[in-house]
């Protein structure tokens, strides 16, 4: 937050409570306590005048007595703090209002809602989940708790409970709720798979696959445990259903459906199931193998020929790069020191701007996460493919 738009807050913000601290002057005064709040909030604008924010910001803080006229001030301050990065400051302002025995059923569940994501920004998360799990009970404040519990369980990847917590969220629509249950659910067997426990993994990717059918990750995996089981006809079955599901993320598993069908003597059927999909959908390593293999293994020409019309139809980086590898490595009479030079170009931009985009925030990573790592989207991240992705 601008540091100038901070100043201009904390004195509406003392004046607030200024004002409020005033109608209680006189009782004050009689029993001899307390500065007047005028000199308070003069004195704290004199030090901001000063260029002495953090000494106003004291000042400010002292002369705003907590009483149910002043509990909103305090709030506003603390929720100042904490978005201006001072998170220490802003759980002290909370701390202090929820000690105070004379805040309503109201403004203590305020208090803790912000005192709670105080705790959330300090990474402080196991105090975060405290609160929030109090605050589960509170009509209010039940829809905040939960999507707090959510991140904290994501983020402490306790995925029991961040499946519970889930599923009594009302915030998401059942279709979204269930994707991201199942994405869970592959968590845990991605963990049941770290312990070699095979049998919890076909459990959980059972169940991934049961709240959300569509689950292209848990088709994923459950290709890979049938593979490494030696089950090459079932892992097929699995692979086939992710690229149907996700044809995208083909490349993830194209080699190895190739590895599949070579075992099970099909490769014609792999090739007429290469021909079926899309050229716009597929990665360019799918791409790749397909006119490979449609094409002569001798007939180093005609597949270079089959890639550059690829490539026009869809221009990729990494098909650029193999149209020119190709074409240096051709017999014909062409300027072989100018294309080794753009390849090695071509190489590098490949390397620096293929990778995966999350769709949902944009964020640009080298390999494939199924939750974005910057806006912790699940199953968001797609291949950067084209020249204009």
């Amino acid at each position: 937050m601008d540091a100038n738009f901070i100043w201009l807050l904390l004195p509406v913000a003392a004046l607030s409570g200024w004002l409020a601290a005033r109608r209680s002057y006189k009782k004050q005064h009689r029993i001899g306590g307390g500065e007047r709040p005028q000199q308070g909030y003069f004195k704290g604008l004199n030090y901001i005048l000063n260029e002495q924010p953090d000494k106003a910001i004291e000042v400010f803080v002292e002369m705003v007595q907590v009483d149910s006229e002043t509990v909103e001030t305090h709030l506003a301050l603390g929720n100042l703090f904490r978005k201006r990065g001072e998170v220490d400051r802003a759980i002290r302002i909370h701390q202090n209002l929820i000690a105070r025995p004379t805040l309503n059923v109201d403004q203590r569940a305020n208090a803790l809602a912000e005192l709670g994501q105080d705790y959330m920004s300090a990474g402080l998360l196991d105090r975060a989940e405290n609160i929030f799990s109090e605050l589960m009970e509170n009509s209010q404040y039940k829809a905040l708790a939960l999507r707090s519990l959510k991140d904290i369980y994501q983020s402490e990847q306790e995925w029991d409970n961040a499946i519970k917590v889930l599923r009594r969220t009302t915030e998401l629509s059942r279709n979204e709720r269930n994707r991201i249950i199942a994405q869970y659910y592959c968590e845990l067997a991605v963990q049941a798979r770290e312990n070699n426990d095979m049998s919890l993994v076909k459990r959980h990717l059972k169940q991934a696959i049961g709240v959300d059918p569509q689950c292209a990750r848990a088709s994923f995996l459950q290709g890979e445990q049938e593979w490494e089981s030696g089950n090459v006809k079932n892992a097929l079955r699995c692979y086939d259903r992710f690229i149907s599901q996700s044809p995208q993320l083909s490349d993830e598993v194209i080699e190895r459906v190739y590895d599949c069908h070579q075992q099970l003597g099909s490769t014609n059927k792999f090739l007429g199931d290469l021909g079926h999909l899309s050229d716009s959908e597929v990665g360019p390593l799918t791409r790749r193998l397909g006119l490979r293999l449609h094409t002569s293994a001798n007939d180093e020409e005609g597949y270079r020929d089959a890639v550059y019309a690829s490539l026009e139809k869809h221009p990729t980086l990494s098909l650029t790069e193999s149209w020119l590898e190709l074409l240096s490595d051709s017999k014909k009479d062409d300027p072989q020191g100018d294309l080794h030079k753009l390849l090695a170009v071509i190489t590098r931009l490949a390397e620096q701007n293929e990778g995966y985009r999350c769709q949902h925030c944009g964020y640009v990573a080298k390999s494939l996460h199924w939750l974005c790592p910057s806006c912790k989207h699940w199953d968001s991240t797609r291949p950067i493919n084209t020249l204009d992705g």
